[in-house]
């Protein structure tokens, strides 16, 4: 049965909209016991993986596609994004209570919008029902942009505040224990929170770069620790946190060139001392790379040639560096031989209208997969000569030789 004219229900379908729901997601009966280890991955990219258990936090977050909800969820439809998100269901503090209650899109509340390009559906039709602001918005403000994390809590534990403005402040001083002070900060930058807080400081993101990336020709086992530790702030940093890197992009800070540079001059020089910086490096480009404008950069900056020549195939089993070839070849595998050559190729060429339109047409075309594809093979058969103990490196290199873009240029 179709809904009469909108006008005439106007007044009750108001009144609907504005009640508050509560939403609790019920208890699971008879539901399947599911690891919360285990992950669901949409796509052979490993960076698009997300748990299948969704995790509460006192914030709402989105639920993904096949997630399992615990029982006792604050569960929401989100009147902006037409997202499903949950939180752990806990009271309000007043204050919050009175702002959510006072405007329309508050925490609680719960509507279902049609698809507009169905007609209105069996619901019938309520064309106009979201043209122009609700009436019910009495607040007066504009509401924030919606996050996907949402507002990221600061730990519980009262010393993380003191300790991390302690290691910020000798870390810019340059006068105190910077080894110290990365070392903390290494440690804090796990956490979501002071991931963002690392990231969002241009100043502390460049003191970062410029330790991480600057080379002691010398060779100095001292000044590696401290760029290897650089490094890894960096990379915890953007473990997992899209907020973190966001705040990284504002700064336009070009992190890539100058660490495709610094790669360059420590594979110059000896190997033991700058391996552990050199693998690091690698994980920051890795993490870097997540985001569609940190690729774009790496594109633009020759990268997967750079790290090519970087990568010395020549030398494996012989130089001390496989470590570092083995994360290179996750990079690689990751975002360029997951099945995408033929598409990057594309892409390079100006042949569709995307963001990587204008990229130099020598870049990432299918002669450099075919090179890194031969690079893995020589690199597999070299580690299995090295013995049992290079095993793993070997399965490694293995798999990135059988990667879906390799397979396609065979």
């Amino acid at each position: 049965m179709r809904i009469p004219n909108l006008s005439v229900l106007s007044a009750s379908l108001l009144l609907f909209l504005a009640a508050k729901v509560i939403a609790s997601s019920p208890p699971a009966q008879n539901s399947p016991s599911v690891s919360e280890t285990d992950l669901i991955c949409p796509t052979s990219s490993s960076l698009e993986c997300y748990p299948r258990v969704f995790s509460p936090t006192p914030e709402f977050q989105t639920i993904q596609p096949d997630q399992h909800l615990p029982p006792g969820l604050h569960v929401r439809l989100n009147l902006e994004t037409g997202l499903k998100e949950a939180r752990l269901n806990i009271p309000l503090e007043e204050n919050q209570a009175k702002i959510e209650a006072s405007v329309f899109t508050e925490t609680n509340a719960v509507a279902i919008v049609p698809d507009p390009d169905t007609d209105g559906g069996p619901n019938g039709d309520i064309d106009g029902l979201q043209s122009g602001p609700s009436s019910l918005d009495r607040s007066g403000k504009t509401p924030p942009p919606y996050s996907s994390h949402g507002r990221i809590p600061q730990p519980q534990d009262p010393s993380s505040g003191s300790t991390f403005e302690t290691s910020v402040s000798e870390l810019l001083s340059q006068r105190g224990d910077t080894v110290s002070a990365l070392e903390d900060l290494e440690d804090l930058a796990h956490d979501i929170y002071y991931g963002v807080e690392v990231t969002k400081n241009r100043e502390v993101v460049n003191r970062l770069v410029d330790l991480m990336t600057s080379v002691d020709t010398n060779g100095k086992e001292e000044r590696a620790q401290v760029s290897a530790l650089a490094a890894l702030v960096l990379s915890n940093a953007l473990q997992n946190n899209p907020a973190a890197l966001g705040e990284l992009e504002t700064h336009e800070i070009d992190v890539t060139r100058r660490v495709i540079k610094a790669l360059e001059e420590t594979s110059r020089m000896d190997k033991a001392t700058n391996v552990k910086t050199q693998e690091r490096l690698v994980s920051v480009l890795g993490r870097f790379m997540q985001s569609e404008s940190g690729l774009i950069r790496f594109i633009k900056s020759s990268g997967f040639e750079s790290l090519y020549s970087i990568f010395d195939v020549a030398s494996t089993g012989r130089d001390g560096r496989d470590g570092v070839r083995a994360r290179m070849a996750l990079l690689v595998t990751d975002h360029f031989l997951d099945g995408t050559v033929h598409e990057v190729a594309d892409y390079v060429r100006g042949d569709q209208q995307t963001q990587l339109q204008g990229v130099s047409g020598s870049h990432q075309t299918q002669e450099t997969a075919a090179l890194w594809c031969e690079a893995f093979k020589i690199a597999h058969q070299q580690m299995l000569k090295a013995g049992t103990e290079s095993q793993d490196l070997a399965e490694t290199f293995e798999k990135a030789s059988r990667s879906p873009g390799c397979i396609s240029l065979d």
